[in-house]
């Protein structure tokens, strides 16, 4: 299962790539290409080998129309975006492929990141179209993933869900009924996050511009100086990091979420930990998590503060 899920990881979460202007790819070969290209070698359009799925499945997925690929501006910046439907070999030597969707966001300079929209990467179909509600673009989702047999069962069932995301500071949320939290609500943001398997985790806690990052010193430096999970450092927030902080908490709403998200596909190597807000008031709202694949949301602030670790000034206390 470890073997299968690694090359995975890559596509969980974004990074830049440079190429030519999403407006001049003409056909399905040329979209294909410039993911193959610039994102990853096994992103197919048509399927290169037997597609994953089921017949349920297969119905569920057509009935919402949607297309090889759309060009439109997911985050309205003025940039024409793609919305794909693709397929993908999720490791070396496998004889299937599973339908996956990525989000291309264009930026000025021929400049581009790269969103896989996926929850589940195991045993699941996916697909995804845009739709316009009051001039502004949406996502929708829907996906099917077969289900582990439990005790006493003789069937796999499969679980079905669709959802309505939106484009928010680069990143794509749940639908969400925004809340608007002044400066002062929020005194202390606290995100952790464990590896099983020995992959190293972190905690992270900001207050006001300032941070406090306790984890593997290796995560910092990008090498090896001695292995110390307990490592202590600290650095001052970015203006642009904390715009996209405060920014998603406002639009997740961070009161009305539940206390746990777990992943419907139980993993050996699933991310585990929690999010925890204190605010003026004196309140505190945590929320626990199992897997990053149950919540958009929580997958999106693990991207902000992972690429916090890369490239801030991190000072070793």
């Amino acid at each position: 299962m470890r073997r299968i899920l690694f090359p995975l990881a890559v596509l969980l979460f974004s990074f830049p790539v440079f190429a030519q202007q999403i407006d001049s790819l003409r056909t399905d070969a040329e979209v294909e290409a410039f993911m193959r290209r610039r994102f990853h070698d096994e992103v197919f359009l048509s399927p290169p080998v037997k597609p994953l799925g089921w017949p349920e499945g297969r119905k569920y997925l057509a009935a919402l129309g949607m297309k090889a690929y759309e060009k439109v501006d997911l985050d309205n910046n003025g940039y024409t975006d793609l919305l794909i439907n693709g397929y993908i070999i999720p490791s070396k030597g496998i004889g299937y492929c599973q339908r996956s969707s990525f989000a291309v966001l264009a930026f000025g300079k021929d400049s581009f990141l790269i969103k896989d929209l996926m929850r589940e990467h195991i045993l699941t179909d996916f697909g995804a179209r845009t739709m316009t509600l009051d001039h502004h673009v949406y996502i929708r989702t829907r996906e099917v993933t077969l289900l582990p047999l439990r005790p006493g069962e003789k069937d796999s069932r499969l679980h079905r869900r669709s959802d309505t995301l939106v484009c928010v500071f680069g990143e794509f949320v749940e639908n969400p009924r925004p809340r608007k939290y002044d400066k002062d609500d929020i005194r202390k943001i606290g995100y952790s996050v464990y590896g099983a398997l020995g992959v190293p985790g972190f905690q992270i806690s900001i207050t006001g511009d300032s941070a406090i990052l306790i984890g593997d010193s290796v995560l910092v430096y990008g090498h090896s100086d001695g292995i110390d999970p307990d490592a202590k450092f600290v650095a001052k927030v970015d203006p642009m990091t904390l715009t996209r902080i405060f920014g998603l908490l406002q639009y997740m709403n961070v009161s009305e979420m539940k206390d746990k998200y777990e992943d419907i596909v139980e993993k050996t190597d699933n991310y585990f930990g929690a999010l925890e807000i204190s605010f003026g008031n004196g309140e505190k709202k945590r929320i626990g998590y199992v897997g990053l694949e149950n919540s958009y949301e929580l997958r999106a602030l693990f991207n902000i503060f992972e690429d916090m670790i890369k490239t801030h000034h991190w000072v070793r206390v």
